[in-house]
């Protein structure tokens, strides 16, 4: 393959439309023409985490952090895949590297937050709520992490709460 940076663009175009089958080829096709290609490795572990594969997907993603160890997308996409296999004390440090690495990685903080109050630590996920709405005030999931870590937290925090769950674009939010 002549053009790595050209088929990894194809490949992403695929995996955003949901062409997993497409995206895996080029991706691979990718990893054999450059296997230091972190980029690639690390989609690869995305689809994998997709498609339900954490075991797989944990080793692509450790492929990827092994070859590129400062991108925040890496980690953060670790701590989901950590997360899925119930591993709460990886996924936090990983939302925590990415968010050492990118302190204003809102997919990071937000996912975090969502950790954290899972865990019943609510004033901290309260925190790094508030700081992934400030990173990413566009992001519906922020603004809802939000909404649910006051919402848990308890004390007079329900109009913020409600102000919060509105503020989440584009979404139908729950309370729950």
């Amino acid at each position: 393959m002549s053009d790595v940076p050209s088929s990894l663009a194809t490949a992403i175009e695929f995996h955003q439309k949901g062409d997993l089958e497409a995206a895996i080829g080029l991706y691979q096709d990718v990893i054999d023409s450059d296997p230091e290609n972190a980029d690639a490795w690390h989609l690869m572990g995305v689809v994998a985490h997709q498609r339900g594969n954490n075991d797989l997907a944990v080793k692509l993603l450790e492929n990827a952090i092994s070859l590129k160890d400062d991108v925040a997308d890496f980690y953060s996409n670790m701590g989901m895949v950590r997360r899925a296999l119930g591993d709460d004390g990886a996924a936090d440090g990983a939302f925590r590297r990415a968010v050492e690495i990118d302190p204003s990685h809102a997919k990071a903080l937000s996912n975090l937050a969502g950790l954290l109050r899972s865990n019943g630590a609510f004033s901290s996920a309260v925190d790094y709520a508030r700081r992934a709405v400030r990173a990413g005030p566009d992001d519906p999931e922020a603004h809802n992490n939000l909404g649910n870590a006051l919402k848990d937290s308890g004390g007079d925090w329900v109009e913020d709460a409600v102000a919060s769950y509105r503020q989440a674009p584009g979404r139908l939010c729950s309370m729950m």
